[in-house]
């Protein structure tokens, strides 16, 4: 009703129903960091960047950009985020 978003065809790249979670901005994997400062890391599925937001939904920041090299993410599978300050990623 209303403000539905339509639906996504079925691609070559996207067959359905992964066509749906793996356009850009769509999380892949979330990491909440312990206490008393908590944060939440959640990585966008597709073209691999990290966002570092408050628990509120404020974006902090984004790391990273899609490729293979220092800085660069593919697809990024986990995340572990045991303080605030560090962050690991895994990604192929």
């Amino acid at each position: 009703m209303g403000n539905m978003p339509s639906e996504m065809p079925a691609t070559s790249e996207a067959p359905a129903p992964l066509n749906k979670t793996m356009l850009n901005g769509s999380p892949w994997a979330i990491c909440i960091t312990p206490g008393p400062h908590q944060v939440l890391y959640a990585s966008d599925g597709y073209p691999g960047r990290i966002y570092k937001l408050s628990l509120d939904g404020k974006v902090l920041g984004v790391l990273g950009s899609s490729g293979h090299g220092p800085g660069q993410f593919g697809w990024i599978h986990e995340l572990a985020c045991p303080s605030e300050s560090v962050l690991y990623a895994a990604s192929c």
